[in-house]
């Protein structure tokens, strides 16, 4: 995932193939795949959410891709929001709070 970031904040749709090229080769079928998978999706949300806010190109609908994949994986293994949270360091209560706003959006 550190080798997408050098996309993050120029290029969303480099970023987005990186990060799908990087889940694609995440081996499925094994013990941890499910939880490998959300970690690296919560990471892709963290940095599409970061680029995002300083209004680059498609990071909107990245956010919104990684938001859906990492929520299903998220669910199926039981993790809450402040677990999930602390995989990735930063304000945990700014993040959950911008969560709940795109999943409000998208219900609109």
């Amino acid at each position: 995932m550190a080798a997408c970031q050098e996309y993050m904040h120029d290029d969303a749709d480099e970023y987005r193939s990186c990060i799908d090229a990087i889940a694609h080769e995440i081996p499925r079928g094994r013990k941890h795949t499910a939880a490998r998978l959300l970690g690296h999706y919560y990471y892709a949300w963290v940095g599409a959410n970061s680029s995002a806010r300083l209004s680059l190109p498609g990071a909107q609908a990245a956010a919104r891709v990684y938001l859906r994949e990492f929520r299903v994986l998220q669910r199926k293994l039981g993790v809450d929001d402040k677990t999930l949270c602390k995989a990735v360091e930063g304000d945990c209560g700014q993040r959950v709070g911008v969560i709940e706003k795109m999943e409000r959006e998208k219900g609109r």
